[in-house]
């Protein structure tokens, strides 16, 4: 996209060159090579970091000739480089006959996102476009009150946009992802939206969903996990919340399972607060034994999050299948909890109340907690029956209503706060846990 948009702007350049307003001698914009009739334009690249995200930048610049007017050049270069590839894609043309078909006649209003803003004088002129705006309406939300009369009640809505352009080699994931990135940093001022669970469309997509949100809400914003195929619930979890938490949340995938429990232990040694690790079930836990016995020697917190077999698979001689259940000695523990699959006969209040627990009891007793999450498939997000039960009455189908059906959900899922404020004594009481 990069090299797209600087060869774009190149072309609008040239048009400067062929109408005798660029000073071809200009050294900042030309580079000379072996041949006199080769003469090509660079640009020089550097590295915009911000908040949430970096942009790969290049700057061009050149000399004007004496016979250059400000204010044909400023026109010239805004008809020939806005919108460029970069804001709406190659080709520009196309992209604009797309908006003036489909967005237009919709009404469709983005404010002045793109739009080309500053000044043109007759000596200098400084223009910009927004690649990230907002855009306030006003309206009326009329209502009849108790008399039976219209009541106007004035409300003002914001919508803010951000973009990526669509080129050449362009993903779905890709683009979105990037524009996520960019609306980061104006979307924070805003409170979160709620959390309904309501698309979900199996249980283990809707518990780890309300589960890793929580942790987040609690202040486990670091994760490492380890690549598995028990554990695709948590993964997808908490690689969602990266994304409507940009800048906040960071999860890294370790391969190896012992490098990532020191990993996530330097982390919480670090920073005062714990990591999270997430691993796949069988002897992938195991590895994590040297980092729980050292987390719980220097009074570190650690969150230890392991994926496990349903009960009814266990101890069957399933391949890769070890005994997870207390597989760290409670010397070291400072708190295990085997969370039973997830499903609608279970309500969300319990996956909010362990992991909120989990994280007070490892800042509070300054050690590891374990918890040993059973998922049954299908592991991937994906819709259709509950596979590998096949008994009779078995559960086939999720009720999500169900599932979220508990005194508090609404408050948590629209306030963005945690789901309790647990109290533990401190130094100044007389007794402890």
């Amino acid at each position: 996209e990069n090299e797209i948009t600087g060869n774009f702007i190149m072309d609008a350049l040239k048009e400067l060159e062929a109408n005798g307003w660029l000073d071809k001698r200009s050294p900042e914009f030309f580079v000379e090579s072996s041949d006199d009739e080769n003469k090509s334009h660079t640009g020089r690249f550097f590295v915009r970091r911000l908040r949430h995200l970096q942009h790969i930048c290049q700057t061009f610049e050149g000399r004007l000739s004496k016979n250059a007017n400000i204010i044909d050049v400023s026109r010239s270069l805004l008809q020939n480089l806005h919108p460029t590839p970069a804001v709406c894609g190659d080709s520009p043309i196309d992209a604009l006959d797309f908006i003036r078909q489909f967005e237009t006649k919709a009404s469709f209003d983005r404010g002045y996102y793109t739009g080309p803003i500053g000044y043109i004088g007759t000596d200098s002129a400084d223009i910009f476009v927004a690649i990230r705006s907002a855009l306030i309406t006003n309206y009326n939300n009329d209502f009849v009150d108790e008399k039976n009369v219209v009541v106007k009640r004035p409300q003002s809505k914001v919508s803010i946009f951000a973009g990526a352009g669509i080129v050449k080699g362009s993903t779905v994931q890709g683009e979105w992802t990037e524009t996520s990135h960019k609306l980061g940093v104006m979307s924070s001022i805003f409170p979160p939206s709620p959390v309904t669970l309501q698309i979900a469309s199996i249980p283990n997509v809707a518990w780890s969903t309300a589960f890793i949100e929580e942790l987040v809400r609690c202040g486990v914003t670091q994760f490492y996990i380890c690549p598995g195929s028990r554990n695709t619930p948590l993964t997808a979890a908490i690689y969602k919340s990266t994304r409507s938490n940009t800048g906040v949340v960071r999860a890294i995938s370790v391969h190896d399972e012992r490098g990532a429990g020191f990993r996530a232990l330097g982390y919480s040694r670090q920073n005062g607060r714990p990591a999270a690790i997430v691993t796949s079930s069988g002897t992938a836990v195991a590895n994590l034994y040297p980092s729980v016995v050292e987390s719980s020697s220097d009074g570190v917190p650690l969150l230890v999050i392991t994926a496990d077999r349903p009960y009814e698979n266990r101890d069957n001689g399933s391949n890769q299948s070890v005994d997870q259940v207390k597989i760290f000695s409670s010397t070291y523990v400072r708190w295990f909890r085997d969370i039973p699959p997830p499903s609608d006969d279970v309500p969300v209040s319990l996956a909010l109340s362990d992991a909120n627990h989990a994280v007070t009891l490892a800042n509070q007793l300054a050690g590891p907690v374990h918890l040993n999450v059973q998922f049954r498939e299908n592991l991937a997000p994906d819709q259709g029956p509950i596979r590998n039960d096949n008994r009779i009455g078995s559960v086939t189908k999720f009720h999500t209503l169900r599932f979220t059906d508990v005194p508090g959900f609404a408050r948590w899922s629209q306030s963005g706060s945690r789901w309790q404020r647990a109290f533990y004594p401190g130094k100044n009481v007389n007794h402890s846990i």
